[in-house]
């Protein structure tokens, strides 16, 4: 942790993985935490020429079946934080993804740029009164299923162009994550999630499928390491993780010192 802490700077990614589920842990990440929020907010915008107001976006991030809902529903009763959640029951096409993912990924894919280009855009309304918008899955890491579904085979090389063209129009025109957590747990215990869960739109997903997407997030991280603040939190075996959100929402309206 010392090192960890000693290597920060302001423009630096925090990495910080957890190898075990226990209270030293998290006591860790609420301690990194306390480190990057003031950072976050004394260089606000300093590499955008974009106004936000003083918002801190936050986002919440793992593989599908990890658990980052329910981590994120937590929040859903702060007054101060605005929860923009994944629409994955309003996606018309996923379920038919699954079921025929050659046939209808493109579909999902722009449907799902669209949704969360939509979240962006109310996330900047000046008319929103909550400093803090914590978002379940941020439009940047969109192009991660969409490279998922080009390395599947799921998407031709000239839908998986024309998605890219798009995608990178608009990610250039808008502000990345100040705080983006990812909730860490290999393919497997994640296909063991969802099928425990029993969601009917989650029928078709395969382990293959999580074994190319958590690929994808590897490379996503590799990337934007440096860009923005990462933490990657260890999510292998949930833990009693209530009494983290009172500190980390101090820490993200207010600032206090908690810890």
């Amino acid at each position: 942790m010392d090192k960890l802490l000693s290597n920060l700077t302001i423009d630096n990614t925090i990495t910080s993985i957890t190898n075990n589920s226990n209270d030293s842990d998290i006591v860790q990440f609420i301690k990194t935490l306390k480190i990057i929020i003031p950072t976050i907010r004394n260089n606000y915008n300093k590499n955008s020429n974009i106004y936000h107001g003083e918002k801190i976006h936050l986002t919440i991030s793992g593989l599908i079946g990890v658990g980052k809902t329910t981590f994120v529903k937590k929040f859903s009763q702060i007054k101060d934080c605005k929860i923009f959640e994944e629409s994955v029951e309003n996606n018309p096409y996923l379920d038919k993804f699954y079921e025929n993912p050659t046939r209808y990924a493109f579909e999902t894919q722009i449907h799902f740029l669209s949704q969360r280009l939509l979240d962006y855009n109310n996330s900047i309304d000046i008319q929103l009164n909550e400093p803090v918008c914590i978002f379940d899955r941020h439009l940047i890491e969109d192009y991660v299923f969409a490279k998922t579904c080009f390395k599947q085979k799921y998407l031709t090389q000239l839908q998986f162009n024309t998605y890219k063209q798009l995608f990178d129009e608009l990610i250039n025109n808008i502000k990345k994550p100040d705080l983006f957590i990812f909730l860490k747990a290999t393919p497997e215990t994640c296909y063991e999630r969802i099928n425990k869960r029993k969601r009917i739109s989650e029928n078709g997903i395969k382990l293959e499928y999580l074994k190319t997407l958590a690929e994808a997030y590897d490379e996503f991280i590799e990337e934007y390491n440096g860009k923005f603040f990462i933490i990657i939190l260890n999510w292998e075996n949930f833990v009693e993780f209530d009494f983290i959100f009172n500190m980390l929402t101090s820490l993200l309206v207010s600032n206090k010192n908690v810890v």
